[in-house]
């Protein structure tokens, strides 16, 4: 899917249904504050974005849209599933755990961290199914 400069991939509260690749462009995510967006992170080529809140069965979390036109490679839900071999979201505990274990590795973040939504592992996933 293409992207041009200022379009919008989704928004806080969305539904998640779809995990991002960055094939090329720049994409920003933002969360919305009192004082007005607030930047978290940039997303390039070869990085991806939308994947925790797949595994947490959750609403977007935060805002993406395009700031380099770009393209990106999309994932539907229940392919991603299958392609991490999960049938149904972690539970809270295990969403605990791994956070915590990946805290210093990167380029894991977490919504509740500066910097995004991306999830550990996921860069090696061929999002053509493969």
């Amino acid at each position: 899917m293409s992207h041009s400069v200022g379009q919008v991939v989704y928004n806080a509260g969305d539904v998640a249904d779809t995990a991002y690749f960055v094939q090329s462009g720049t994409y920003v995510v933002t969360r919305p504050s009192p004082a007005g967006p607030r930047k978290l992170r940039e997303y390039g080529p070869g990085d991806s974005f939308g994947s925790c809140e797949l595994l947490a069965g959750e609403p977007r979390s935060c805002n993406v849209s395009c700031i380099e036109a770009g393209q990106v490679w999309l994932v539907d839900k229940r392919v991603f599933m299958e392609k991490m071999r999960v049938t149904a979201p972690p539970k809270k505990e295990l969403l605990e755990h791994v956070r915590a274990s990946t805290a210093g590795s990167q380029p894991t973040t977490w919504p509740e961290r500066e910097g995004g939504c991306s999830t550990p592992g996921i860069e090696s996933l061929d999002a053509r199914g493969g």
